[in-house]
């Protein structure tokens, strides 16, 4: 009994200790704040039912914690990828939503988040290269703790966060694709970002295009998950002018009346949640970039359509439409 509560105790510890790191490699690699506690749970259910002799031979705890949760999130992505190929349209990661204003101490914890854009991206790659690029990359493992997580040598290990970033780097089409982790953190500027998300809403609301133009680079992309429950673009929309021809058609159809309230997402920053009446119909991402003359401007925006993945944020109702010009 004694060494039943012993073990229980440990693996209370080592959630205690350890969720925070695994919950970021899980959600890095699944892209959902959802899958990724189902895949915690999973390994911590499962730590309750090994032996005892077993758990005393354990010697490094958070890479064998590490490996476990890897695995799930493989497994996870074999079995997902296939559901994926018949999403109708663009499938978009679901992100973590507070409403709370960020604290000024929280800078420096939003400069280790990876960005939305990069969570987007990810999704190019298959199962393994998304695990080596999200652990050398944005966990800051190195190649022989890879090759342990992954079951693989280090060369393979090398080879696939190298495919990995070539991948990446088609699909920015010319953006800073390497480096060390820094290089893919969101790199969030609140109060810049704030305003400039007020300034698109204020013109969104109002209709008003060629202020939205002014906010929009010319190599604008929208990407928008309707999942086909709702009426969606099913491909991303390029340029400028596509891009506004399609603002136009959301501001008198899908977002038509709608009510605006800021957000925080974790890895994109201000954003907006749409509303109507009482139902979440849109959740609206914005990558922001430097443009050509030295500001600041769009250069991603991202829409989330789908009912189903609304659902999992979790948002009630606001008190009032705290966007709404």
């Amino acid at each position: 009994m004694d060494g039943q509560e012993n073990r229980e105790q440990q693996v209370e510890r080592w959630y205690r200790t350890w969720r925070p790191y695994l919950f970021s490699i899980a959600y890095r690699m699944l892209g959902s704040a959802t899958d990724a506690e189902d895949a915690i749970q999973d390994v911590f259910v499962s730590l309750q039912r090994i032996e005892r002799d077993e758990a005393e031979e354990i010697r490094n705890e958070k890479a064998y914690l590490a490996k476990l949760i890897v695995n799930r999130c493989l497994n996870h992505l074999k079995s997902a990828g296939r559901r994926k190929e018949d999403y109708v349209g663009e499938w978009l990661p679901i992100p973590i939503v507070d409403r709370s204003e960020p604290l000024p101490e929280d800078a420096a914890e939003r400069k280790e988040d990876i960005s939305y854009a990069l969570l987007v991206l990810l999704e190019r790659l298959n199962p393994l290269e998304r695990a080596a690029f999200v652990l050398r990359e944005t966990m800051d493992c190195d190649y022989a703790e890879i090759a342990l997580l992954l079951d693989k040598s280090e060369t393979n290990c090398r080879q696939l966060v190298s495919r990995a970033k070539r991948k990446l780097e088609t699909d920015r089409k010319g953006e800073r694709s390497s480096g060390p982790p820094a290089a893919w953190a969101s790199g969030s500027e609140h109060p810049k970002e704030l305003e400039l998300v007020r300034r698109f809403v204020s013109a969104f609301s109002r209709g008003q295009i060629e202020e939205l133009a002014s906010l929009l680079t010319e190599d604008a992309i929208l990407l928008m998950d309707g999942g086909g429950r709702v009426h969606a673009a099913i491909n991303p929309i390029y340029g400028r002018e596509r891009s506004l021809a399609l603002l136009k058609a959301m501001y008198s159809n899908s977002l038509a009346g709608a009510r605006f309230e800021y957000v925080e997402t974790k890895e994109a920053g201000p954003s907006i949640a749409a509303w109507r009446e009482d139902r979440l119909i849109a959740l609206l991402m914005f990558d922001w970039g430097p443009d050509r003359v030295g500001g600041e401007s769009l250069r991603r925006l991202f829409t989330i359509y789908n009912p189903d993945k609304l659902k999992l944020l979790g948002l009630a109702p606001p008190a009032e439409a705290g966007a709404q010009s």
